[in-house]
């Protein structure tokens, strides 16, 4: 049974009048709308730890998304709110001592006047071995999707820092691969790959199928920036004064409720 989370927008809010040129653009498959995140207070990036950081997405000169990623144990949260369209999508990911997901789920409200209300569409994907089971429910309409991925596969949404990030993580945690398979969500099945070009120990530079990104990350600090191809679209850490509130979001329990 999805329970209930308190919400607040002031915290992105603030963050947007920091950034105030924008675009229309969606970032993610298909899942570009609604949550808005608790306030958090940044903390020293501690590895195993738990601390939240905050990204912003810059396409050419115009910031089209804020982001903010809490690192739990066993644990990765995160929220992320474009600008337009006006909405936010919560999302978080469950993995092992391998640092390879067990399950994603995102919940998106299609607009801030609807926050207070049950999300417009719940999505939750788990792999277990070579299974893949995505659940979408859309107001009292369920669906059921199953798929067949390459064992170990990565669950993948483009667009969202948090994944990215924690996709480096499973490559330092799993040092002797050079590649992971890859599952596409929300994509009938899809597989990719992910390979990693070591290069010095602080700029990974990671490819996507095609797509290849330079990043900057370390074990120690996580990551801070990423250049995508062709030079345009770019993550920065954003640099924001911090709110005098704890950081309680991994005390939470997963958004779904599920116990394991």
């Amino acid at each position: 049974m999805l329970r209930s989370r308190p919400r607040s927008n002031q915290r992105l809010a603030a963050l947007w009048g920091r950034f105030p040129r924008v675009v229309a653009v969606c970032i993610g498959v298909c899942l570009c709308s609604a949550c808005t995140p608790p306030r958090v207070t940044p903390q020293p990036a501690t590895e195993p730890g738990i601390y939240s950081t905050e990204f912003v997405t810059i396409d050419g000169r115009d910031t089209v998304a804020l982001e903010i990623v809490t690192y739990c144990l066993g644990r990765l949260i995160g929220d992320v709110a474009p600008r337009k369209p006006a909405g936010h999508v919560h999302y978080e990911l469950e993995f092992g001592a391998n640092r390879l997901p067990r399950e994603l789920t995102f919940a998106v409200w299609t607009s801030r006047d609807s926050l207070s209300e049950r999300p417009a569409q719940i999505a939750r994907t788990t792999i277990l071995g070579d299974s893949v089971r995505t659940e979408v429910w859309r107001g009292s309409d369920h669906q059921l999707q199953t798929a067949v991925a390459p064992p170990g596969s990565f669950l993948w949404v483009s667009g969202y820092v948090g994944l990215l990030s924690h996709l480096l993580s499973a490559f330092a945690e799993n040092r002797s691969a050079r590649s992971l398979p890859l599952f596409y969500v929300a994509t009938g099945g899809h597989t990719g790959v992910a390979s990693i070009k070591r290069g010095a120990s602080d700029t990974p530079i990671i490819l996507l199928d095609s797509t290849q990104v330079a990043t900057r990350w370390t074990l120690s600090t996580g990551l801070q920036s990423a250049q995508f191809s062709g030079g345009k679209v770019r993550i920065e850490r954003a640099s924001v004064s911090a709110q005098g509130l704890p950081n309680d979001r991994c005390g939470r329990p997963p958004f779904l409720g599920i116990s394991r």
